[in-house]
């Protein structure tokens, strides 16, 4: 199975990328009308990024169109803000900050300007330049080699920076070379130094026994094998 994995699901609101488009999934069959309050979702930077530049580019998605109001707070203080009127149902905003002290944790958040209802909240870290490793970087930070994992599922974690595009494809294979699951993620860095995070999850189809997870980053023109153990979903 192949899957094109874009974005967040939130509440109602499910961002997924098939074949290079972006489309917006509601969970319950009721269309929203405008007079609703809309569905938003963050698609980057995600939690756990780390902003090495002086300015955020902003993606997400949202239900219909509606104002946002978009802070960056340090200490619960907005050193950065930002306002998108978005027209489509997918929008965009650069925001640019002036931090310049040591690496710090920073919310991102989105919420309603006129009744500062917050749509979503992420936790990301700000960082000098000089803080950053050299060169263009990338791989998996979890699980581990060897990993004995349970459950449906296999959640697959890293990072990659140093390149404005990479497309990285997450596969799962099993000991007899059948690829169980496979994910596609787009990551998209425009300021190039910003260390960002990936996530994929991959069906296990229960499956029981040894198997690989091969990442590769087509732009690094990186490839990485982690060796795991299935040992099936509890009960």
């Amino acid at each position: 199975m192949k899957r094109f994995i874009l974005g967040v699901g939130l509440g109602l609101l499910t961002v997924v990328m098939i074949g290079g488009v972006v489309v917006i999934l509601q969970q319950n069959r009721v269309r929203q009308t405008v007079d609703s309050p809309p569905q938003v979702a963050l698609t980057s930077p995600i939690e756990g990024a780390i902003i090495y530049s002086e300015a955020l580019y902003i993606t997400g998605a949202i239900t219909h169109p509606a104002p946002l109001q978009v802070d960056l707070l340090v200490d619960d203080q907005p050193i950065a803000s930002g306002l998108s009127r978005p027209s489509t149902e997918v929008w965009a905003l650069e925001i640019h900050h002036a931090y310049a002290g040591d690496p710090i944790e920073a919310s991102l958040r989105v919420s309603n300007p006129e009744t500062n209802d917050i749509y979503q909240e992420v936790m990301i870290v700000l960082s000098q330049l000089a803080e950053r490793p050299d060169g263009a970087f990338g791989g998996v930070v979890s699980p581990s080699n060897g990993a004995d994992i349970g459950g449906d599922f296999v959640v697959v974690q890293g990072r990659v920076s140093g390149v404005r595009d990479e497309i990285i494809t997450v596969k799962l294979i099993d000991d007899r070379q059948t690829i169980l699951d496979q994910q596609t993620i787009a990551i998209h860095n425009p300021y190039l130094v910003d260390d960002l995070p990936f996530r994929a999850e991959l069906a296990i189809h229960h499956f029981v026994g040894l198997a690989i997870i091969e990442v590769n980053f087509a732009q690094l023109g990186l490839e990485q094998t982690i060796a795991i153990n299935l040992v099936g979903a509890a009960g």
